[in-house]
């Protein structure tokens, strides 16, 4: 689940991710900080972790369409 703390000291759950799924791309796209953490619920969780170089270089031809995917997500303020 990713979750974002308010300035207020609460935490508000943005999204339940499923298998296959990724997170993070923001962040590595606009080279800014993540705007959520993220905790497992199971214990059975793999996460791959990329640097912005390497993530760049794999996906730089998709960046248009995860540009493009980014007015899907849900602002918090």
């Amino acid at each position: 689940m990713a979750f974002k703390k308010l300035d207020n000291g609460t935490s508000v759950e943005l999204k339940k991710y499923s298998k296959g799924e990724y997170f993070g791309e923001l962040a590595l796209l606009k080279n800014t900080p993540r705007a959520a953490n993220l905790v497992a619920l199971t214990h059975s969780v793999k996460v791959l972790s990329l640097d912005r170089k390497t993530f760049m270089r794999l996906v730089g031809p998709l960046d248009g369409i995860l540009q493009r995917n980014i007015a899907t997500y849900r602002k918090i303020d």
